[in-house]
């Protein structure tokens, strides 16, 4: 079971496959900016959700959303990441769902994305 949450912690839930496809090529690590920015959300312009497996006590975050408004107010950036053992289980489905829904209730008429070929 897993739910999507708001307002965490991002941990480092990729790996180098994972890196590739999210940031288009392969980081050593992420920069202090990158952190700063992947963890304090502009909320007038940003979103972000987390998918979060809960066993027993302990929780980990297996998938993150988020997306960003351009500049005509009316379009958003979105990225998307699920940690690889737990493709096909339907959260990067209920993320998108997710952040659709939220991007819909705050006006914005269209979303985009890159995506890699070689990504499933």
């Amino acid at each position: 079971m897993f739910v999507v949450s708001q307002n965490r912690r991002v941990r480092d839930i990729y790996n180098y496959r994972q890196t590739i496809f999210r940031f288009m090529h392969n980081l050593s690590g992420l920069t202090s900016e990158m952190l700063v920015r992947f963890t304090q959300i502009d909320y007038d312009r940003e979103m972000a959700f987390i998918a979060v497996v809960q066993n027993g006590d302990a929780e980990t975050e297996v998938g993150v959303t988020r997306y960003t408004i351009e500049t005509d107010a009316k379009t958003c950036e979105f990225a998307i990441v699920v940690a690889d053992e737990w493709h096909q289980h339907g959260i990067a489905h209920k993320l998108m769902e997710q952040l659709m829904e939220y991007a819909r209730y705050h006006g914005l008429e269209a979303m985009r994305g890159h995506v890699l070929v070689t990504g499933k």
